[in-house]
């Protein structure tokens, strides 16, 4: 080891330091293949945390985008949506005022109808009146014809009375005095016959 560390030292020695080396070409690709290896590896240590923060940047930036896509597909449908509720509205406006109207007319109308059926009232009360006017005058001109029947047929209803009574035996008073009453009962009708005639004509 001795004799090896003395024979490099006089190499060096005597070597001279001013002297061209020459690289061979197998040296040159080798040092180019350190010198990627280098760059690569400094690169992945420089790129390392800006990759990481661009990791925890991109959900963010996706979320943003996604937003963005998602606004510029619905607006449309939006405005679309928009225009119909007013298109709607409009309408319903419309409706309202023609319902209005007509709510308004029919209110007319009724009133024109209630004013109509008071004055039909009116004319009818009217009309009962002179109708029962005319009945009462017509009752009045039958009453002597009336009265001049029931003078002529009195004989006829006293005869018609006393036969009814004679045929009917009178052993007890009680009879007696029903029998009297049946024919003042039978008398009364008779009298009252010709006041019901008129009535009858009246309403015929």
């Amino acid at each position: 080891m001795v004799r090896n560390r003395t024979l490099r030292v006089q190499r060096i020695v005597s070597a001279n330091p001013y002297e061209n080396q020459t690289a061979s070409s197998e040296e040159l690709v080798a040092l180019s293949s350190r010198l990627d290896d280098l760059e690569a590896r400094t690169a992945t240590l420089l790129d390392g945390p800006n990759k990481g923060e661009v990791g925890m940047l991109n959900p963010r930036m996706n979320q943003a985008d996604r937003a963005r896509e998602i606004s510029n597909t619905m607006q449309p449908e939006m405005d679309a949506m928009n225009r119909a509720m007013r298109r709607y509205e409009k309408k319903i406006a419309v409706l309202a005022g023609q319902m209005d109207g007509k709510l308004e007319y029919l209110d007319r109308r009724l009133q024109d109808a209630v004013a109509l059926a008071a004055v039909a009232a009116k004319n009818s009360s009217s009309q009962s009146l002179f109708a029962w006017s005319v009945e009462r005058t017509a009752a009045a001109l039958m009453l002597p014809v009336h009265a001049i029947v029931a003078v002529f047929t009195f004989p006829f209803r006293t005869m018609s009375t006393l036969i009814r009574g004679s045929k009917s035996p009178p052993p007890e008073k009680a009879r007696k005095s029903g029998n009297r009453d049946r024919a003042a009962g039978a008398t009364a009708q008779g009298r009252d016959t010709p006041n019901r005639i008129p009535s009858r004509l009246s309403r015929r």
